[in-house]
């Protein structure tokens, strides 16, 4: 059965990939752990979208970083 990985999920793949796993593990496992969704046209623009939406919150996390970094560069902190 094939799916896509909502999550990363080890020794199966990264989130967004489409994998081809037994249906019992699908069904029992994957699914109501809410870690994958069936493959399907409907679920595929789902989880484009997720991958967006990561992609975007992962830019602002790092733009974020680079703006802390500049606030401390050049001080020195004593512990």
């Amino acid at each position: 059965m094939k799916v896509f990985l909502r999550e990363d999920v080890q020794k199966l793949g990264k989130a967004g990939d489409l994998v081809d796993v037994a249906g019992g593990y699908a069904f029992n496992c994957l699914i109501p752990r809410n870690l994958a969704f069936i493959a399907t046209p409907e679920n595929e623009r789902r989880v484009q979208a997720e991958a967006k939406r990561r992609a975007t919150k992962e830019l602002e996390r790092v733009e974020s970083m680079k703006e802390l970094a500049g606030l401390l560069a050049g001080r020195s902190v004593t512990i």
